[in-house]
């Protein structure tokens, strides 16, 4: 994080500016603090799909995600934005593609 402080001529107050470490985006004020929890937190839900794909790829090779989905009991579309870090899943997907994978829950989130 990389912060600026710039003084308007006009009130003499002094803007802050910083620079968000995730995206490389200038934001103004207090709003950085907003910017930054949702920024990392699409970050997180990436890092997150790309780990449940390792794992069923890893697991099960040649098992295409439309097919794992099925058998796990979840819908392909449910699959394909979890793994493309579009969304977080419910518990209960949770829990159904944990156990599909072997592991516990909370071993995913680790």
């Amino acid at each position: 994080m990389i912060s600026k402080k710039k003084s308007s001529k006009t009130t003499g107050h002094t803007k802050v500016l910083h620079r968000c470490s995730t995206c490389g985006r200038k934001i103004r004020g207090n709003a950085f603090y907003t910017h930054l929890k949702v920024c990392q937190g699409a970050r997180t839900k990436v890092w997150f799909g790309k780990k449940i794909r390792r794992l069923r790829t890893e697991k099960f090779p040649g098992l295409s995600q439309q097919r794992a989905a099925f058998a796990w009991g979840i819908s392909p579309q449910t699959l394909n934005r979890i793994e493309l870090g579009k969304e977080w899943p419910r518990k209960a997907t949770l829990d159904l593609i944990a156990k599909a994978l072997g592991i516990k829950s909370s071993g995913l989130m680790s």
